[in-house]
Order: C-alpha cells, then sequence, then structure tokens
C-alpha cells in the first residue's frame, strides 16, 4: 500500500524529469536552430560572393566590349582620314576601300540562294568558331565558380552537415533525456 507521502514522492521525481527532458528538448531545438542559422549563413554568403563576382565579371565583359568599340571607331576614323588625304594621291587605294565598303554593305544585305549556296560552308565554319569560343568562355567561368567552391557540390555538402550535426543533436538530447529519467527512476 502507497502512502500519500511516497505518492507525492514520486510525482516530484516525475516532475523533476519531465523537466530535464523538456530542457534536453529545448536544448537540442537550440542546437538544430543554430546549425540551421549557419549553414543559411554559409549559403547566403556564397549566393553573395556569386553575385559579386558575376557583377565583377559582367564590369569586365562590359569595360573590354568598350575598348573594342572605340578601338574600331579609332580605325575607321584613321581609315576615313586616310581616304580624305590620300584620295589624290593613291587613287588606287580609295578604289580598294570601295570594294571593302562594297563587301562590308554586301555582307549587310539579305543573302540570295546562290549566295547562302557558295558561303554555306564559310558561314558554318564561322558559327562552329562562335560555338567554339561560346563553350570556352562558359567553361571558364564555370571553372572560376567552382574554384571558389560557389557550385551544386557544395550546397549539398552544407545540407549534408547540417543535416548530421542535427541528427547528432537529437541523437544526443534524447540520450541525455533517457540517462536523466533513467536516474531519476532509479533514486
Amino acid at each position: 500500500m502507497t502512502t500519500p507521502v511516497n505518492d507525492d514522492h514520486a510525482e516530484g521525481r516525475l516532475a523533476a524529469a519531465a523537466h530535464k527532458v523538456g530542457d534536453a528538448a529545448a536544448s537540442a531545438g537550440h542546437a538544430v536552430t543554430e546549425s540551421a542559422s549557419a549553414a543559411a549563413d554559409a549559403v547566403s554568403d556564397a549566393a553573395h560572393a556569386a553575385k559579386v563576382k558575376a557583377a565583377d565579371t559582367a564590369a569586365v565583359i562590359r569595360d573590354k566590349a568598350a575598348d573594342a568599340y572605340d578601338a574600331a571607331r579609332d580605325k575607321a576614323s584613321t581609315a576615313r582620314e586616310t581616304a580624305a588625304t590620300g584620295f589624290d594621291s593613291a587613287p588606287l587605294a580609295v578604289l580598294a576601300g570601295g570594294i571593302a565598303l562594297g563587301a562590308i554593305l554586301g555582307a549587310l544585305l539579305p543573302r540570295t540562294e546562290r549566295e547562302t549556296e557558295l558561303l554555306g560552308p564559310v558561314a558554318a565554319k564561322a558559327t562552329d568558331a562562335a560555338r567554339s569560343a561560346f563553350v570556352a568562355a562558359k567553361s571558364a567561368g564555370q571553372d572560376k565558380l567552382d574554384e571558389l567552391g560557389i557550385n551544386k557540390d557544395a550546397a549539398r555538402a552544407k545540407v549534408d552537415q547540417l543535416v548530421d550535426t542535427a541528427s547528432q543533436a537529437a541523437t544526443s538530447a534524447g540520450a541525455a533525456a533517457k540517462d536523466a529519467v533513467r536516474n531519476r527512476t532509479d533514486v
């Protein structure tokens, strides 16, 4: 037969054990929250680094395009000046310039079937060269991102690390709760 004192004592021990289990669960929750926060910060930092790198790369490309445009404009200006001063002294140069201008204008006009037939292989080679240049640029960009650790594998590794950390925290919390209950009931 149990006495009210023993029942009160047992209820107190159970309440204390429940409190410890709650504390362990809260601690585990805190550890999981900290791990998730750290992973989110790492992903955010990686995304920010990728954004900065992309902006820097875009600026470099923009600068190179502007430089190429300026160089072409300077060459055109020089050619115009040379043509103006050389017209009287070198009529053959003017003729060559006219032929070059005609070739440029011809390239800008729509092609006829005959031109397509004759120039098809040349156009295919130019297209292949442009495609190869694009693939090389894309590969170089991807290699640089990989070098910086900004890729799917790095993100996957961070998520795996987060899951492992959360699992370890939950396992530790469960073991602590189990030990706390066992130690309280043995008393």
